[in-house]
């Protein structure tokens, strides 16, 4: 067994390389011992250090595993040397190297930008806050229709989104589907050394966000600059935010523009609750969906000429469009008791849907005593506390009688400062907290506040299932 120290960044997560499950192709520029380029290994991100022993432990148990990724950072603790030590001594036989790394998931990105480099599929990379995830799920569905397709699950941590796709790359790849993370240095670090045959989809926050929350923005847009009219790295870029680029000094003739103020609906006041097929116009571009959430439109015409850049069929593409089925914003109208109502988000929430998901509720339940429910938004890294500051004044602008806040202690300031009028009543619940006590807590509030001219509206994830506050009838 050889140890081997590599990789010389600061801090990460741990990696474990693996034979079994799938067959992925071990290519890299570092040098990791008695690995070869030859092998073939899994590669499973491991996110939480203090499993990392455990999750170790199982694969070697389980399966022949020729070797593991170790963050350095771990090993300070005497408790992990131990165990560390163990492993070793335990499974000495089965491993041929182990990897120790100062940042492993520094390592994995540069496995996976190798991997990109050395089969060289068509790449799609969805950069932005907001929308990237249904962009990247209605492009990785139509994609996958025409040949093979790899993509991180709906689901994943953000990290898992950047790198997993790159590792799952072999020579059989025809597309490979990348939602950039919103950290900035993680996107500069991709765009300085991962942009190989790669189209790029700005969505509507992306470059707003950089410059927003960072002083980042230009140094990003000056390396795109210096890469974009390489043909081996970007193949072409789409974009609403034609100012961003303009005032980049970016000069290239493959930016795509698409003017969202041309983007028409046959619905004049969106509704949230529109249950027929929704008509899409943009220039010469029309096509139709069941689909309707406030950003499918823009998502859907945007992805569309990306789409078409890889070389798909018009007709192609919208029978794809038409057959999408999306549920990251996607509400509905449920009637209980009296003359109540609840509009619930059937996946995860975001603060611009929840800002339009709010415009709308108030626009349809006009006159209404008005309830919302709203949970913390999860994976906004660094920038976090400002962007939920920021959604609470844009709330609190609103006429709600009572808001309900879950898992958000340290807003109820930033909402009460804009609204002195309204109720604010918060809820905990993590791990440690019965889900069922919640539940009955927060029910026997709600039916203490509601009456017959009450309508709620529900902005929490699928996750915390406040269905179950429902009866069949819908009455709580």
């Amino acid at each position: 067994m050889k140890i081997k120290d590599t990789i010389k960044i600061t801090k990460g997560t741990a990696l474990i390389c693996t034979d079994s499950e799938k067959n992925y192709k071990f290519l890299s520029s570092i040098e990791y011992g008695n690995l070869t380029a030859s092998d073939y290994i899994y590669i499973p991100l491991i996110e939480n250090n203090e499993n990392v022993f455990d999750e170790i432990e199982k694969h070697l148990k389980n399966k022949y595993c020729k070797g593991f990724y170790l963050n350095k950072e771990i090993l300070k603790k005497p408790e992990n040397q131990i165990h560390y030590h163990n492993i070793l001594k335990t499974y000495t036989s089965k491993i041929e190297v182990v990897v120790l790394v100062r940042n492993s998931f520094n390592s994995g990105f540069e496995i996976g930008e190798q991997n990109i480099k050395t089969f060289r599929p068509k790449v799609v990379s969805i950069a932005g806050t907001e929308e990237k995830s249904v962009v990247s799920s209605f492009v990785k569905y139509a994609l996958s229709l025409k040949g093979k397709t790899v993509g991180s699950n709906k689901k994943a941590q953000p990290w898992q989104k950047l790198i997993e796709p790159m590792l799952n790359v072999d020579d059989k790849t025809q597309y490979c589907v990348i939602e950039l993370l919103l950290d900035k240095n993680a996107i500069y670090e991709y765009a300085k050394n991962s942009l190989v045959n790669n189209t790029i989809i700005y969505t509507k926050t992306a470059l707003n966000f950089l410059n927003k929350y960072s002083n980042d923005k230009d140094k990003f847009m000056d390396t795109i600059a210096s890469i974009a009219d390489n043909p081996d790295n970007i193949q072409n870029i789409f974009t609403f935010e034609a100012n961003d680029f303009v005032n980049s000094g970016l000069k290239t003739n493959k930016i795509n523009i698409i003017e969202e103020q041309r983007i028409e609906t046959n619905i004049t006041q969106p509704s949230i609750f529109r249950k027929k097929a929704l008509n899409v116009k943009y220039k010469d571009l029309s096509f139709t969906t069941d689909n309707y959430a406030y950003y499918i439109p823009r998502c859907l015409v945007i992805s569309y000429f990306a789409l078409k850049s890889l070389g798909l069929d018009d007709k192609f593409i919208k029978k794809c469009i038409a057959n999408f089925k999306d549920t990251s914003g996607i509400y509905e109208e449920t009637k209980f008791s009296l003359n109540n109502y609840l509009v619930m988000s059937s996946e995860d929430h975001t603060a611009f849907s929840i800002q339009n998901a709010v415009e709308q509720f108030c626009f349809e339940y006009n006159g209404f005593k008005k309830i919302l429910i709203l949970s913390k938004i999860e994976n906004l890294g660094n920038y976090s506390n400002s962007i939920h500051k920021e959604l609470m004044e844009n709330l609190a602008k609103e006429e709600f009688d009572t808001v309900v806040l879950i898992n958000m202690y340290d807003y109820e300031a930033a909402y009460k400062v804009h609204n002195k009028k309204a109720f604010v009543k918060r809820f905990k619940l993590n791990n440690s907290i019965n889900h069922r006590n919640f539940i009955l807590n927060l029910k026997m509030f709600l039916e203490s506040r509601v009456d017959e001219n009450t309508a709620i509206l529900v902005c929490v994830p699928s996750s915390i299932n406040l269905n179950v506050l429902f009866n069949t009838k819908g009455e709580i």
